[in-house]
């Protein structure tokens, strides 16, 4: 199971993407965190 979570990643990943835009985080990280989605549920591809 996740064990940080969704949200916790989408704030690492928006304080890094605010330095270097390749870090920004991904629509799907964002919806994903937005919606209380779990990582397990995304389906690869």
């Amino acid at each position: 199971g996740d064990m940080v979570g969704a949200e916790a990643v989408l704030a690492t990943m928006e304080r890094l993407g605010a330095e270097e835009a390749r870090f920004a985080p991904s629509a799907t990280l964002q919806r994903l965190a937005k919606n209380g989605g779990r990582f397990i549920d995304v389906l690869p591809g």
